[in-house]
């Protein structure tokens, strides 16, 4: 499969995912972009862990799944990725205290829609409130 097929197939997920023509407008700028600079995996076989990536969807701008799976795609062997808070999707109401768990909530629906959620966010760091202890 070349690259232009993957980024292709890829796109056509993040479509289906997002919603307003002036989204999916970016969205194909941006996809046409990646397609121009693809590069071969050096090593397909070489298992990938994603050390470092966020997840967002604020007013539009927007970074989700397809979107991450799309960038690994090329031939690279992309097994699992480490999900970084990036203060996105805090719950609203309640306790100040857990108001990040909605972040949390919202990463784990969000690999739970994806075809490949075995990859999507096996580890979640998080910053601490270092307020709320005593050390």
């Amino acid at each position: 499969m070349s690259a232009n097929t993957v980024n292709s197939t890829a796109g056509s997920e993040i479509h289906e995912v997002l919603s307003g023509a002036a989204t999916r407008e970016r969205m194909q700028r941006w996809e046409n972009w990646l397609v121009l600079r693809q590069e071969a995996a050096l090593d397909p076989e070489l298992e990938i862990l994603d050390a470092h990536h966020h997840l967002w969807d604020r007013g539009g701008h927007t970074y989700l799944p397809a979107q991450l799976l799309s960038d690994a795609a090329g031939g690279h062997r992309l097994v699992g990725s480490v999900y970084v808070e990036c203060l996105s999707s805090y719950r609203s109401s309640g306790p100040e205290h857990l108001r990040p768990v909605g972040e949390t909530e919202y990463v784990v629906s969000l690999s739970e829609q994806s075809e490949q959620a075995r990859v999507i966010g096996r580890a979640y760091q998080e910053r601490r409130d270092h307020k709320l202890t005593d050390g």
